[in-house]
């Protein structure tokens, strides 16, 4: 499947945004003591807060070696483990803010290249799939938004994910979501859902006895799910649930199969 960003979200615009989450990034991690750099992250618990920091400041790096050849994605989501802790290992030394450093200019600079490249250009990405310039920046995005959620969190601090991140999130991780189906959760299952963000955009995705394909147009849903696009890239992310959008007024669901809503995000791997 691929990615297509260029007619709503400018690469311009998007280095804005993955400027600006980078800066805020850097301000949170600033006054971090020594005892919550190494406190076990919320959302990530096998990683303390200072490997996630190491992480996040390797994300653009490694798009940029990507392209130049230099790095290669996986074939296997699973796979991914392994190749982010080799790169936090190779990061872990340095104290925080170097890393931070590391996460704001090498997103400028993956930036420039990104946006020397056609809009429509199809960049190999991980699990077989393609993605345009503009949603790896996006991906960038997401990527600091959800582990700055999760320094936060454990930390007690502030952290606020802006609605034009998130529906830029949505946009980018959409159509890669065939390369991240959980055979294990989609076995023999059938069922078509729409999700409407709020304000936003609308996706459909249709599984046929455990495979997602390309939904029928003239196909009524059987879970129609409409949800603040903030937590439903939390519930994604495996940072919210469905059940706590639910009770907050933050989700809703219809159709003919409505309780589906509650395991739509369990039917593929973390993304």
């Amino acid at each position: 499947m691929k990615t297509d960003l260029g007619d709503q979200m400018s690469m311009t615009t998007i280095a804005e945004q993955l400027d600006a989450v980078s800066e805020r990034f850097s301000e949170l991690v600033a006054p971090l003591s020594d005892e919550q750099l190494d406190a076990a992250a919320q959302g990530t618990p096998t990683w303390t807060v200072r490997e996630v920091i190491a992480h996040v400041g390797s994300v653009p790096t490694f798009y940029r070696h990507q392209l130049d050849g230099l790095e290669r994605m996986v074939d296997i989501p699973r796979d991914l483990d392994a190749a982010n802790q080799r790169r936090v290992d190779e990061r872990i030394g340095r104290p925080p803010l170097e890393n931070c450093e590391e996460l704001r200019t090498a997103a400028r600079e993956l930036c420039e290249l990104l946006g020397g490249l056609e809009a429509d250009h199809q960049i190999p990405f991980h699990a077989g799939t393609t993605i345009t310039p503009a949603a790896i920046a996006a991906v960038v995005v997401e990527e600091v938004n959800t582990h700055g959620l999760d320094i936060a969190r454990t930390a007690g601090r502030p952290w606020t994910i802006d609605r034009a991140d998130a529906l830029l999130a949505w946009r980018a991780m959409a159509p890669l979501l065939g390369g991240w189906v959980d055979p294990d959760t989609t076995a023999g299952h059938t069922a078509t859902y729409e999700l409407r963000l709020r304000g936003g955009d609308k996706y459909r995705f249709a599984f046929v006895d455990g495979e997602l394909s390309e939904p029928a147009s003239d196909k009524r849903a059987n879970c129609v799910i409409w949800g603040d696009p903030v937590e439903m890239m939390k519930i994604m992310f495996r940072r919210s649930t469905p059940l706590r959008a639910t009770l907050t007024g933050k989700a809703l669901a219809w159709g003919t199969r409505p309780w589906l809503a509650f395991s739509f995000g369990k039917r593929f791997q973390p993304v």
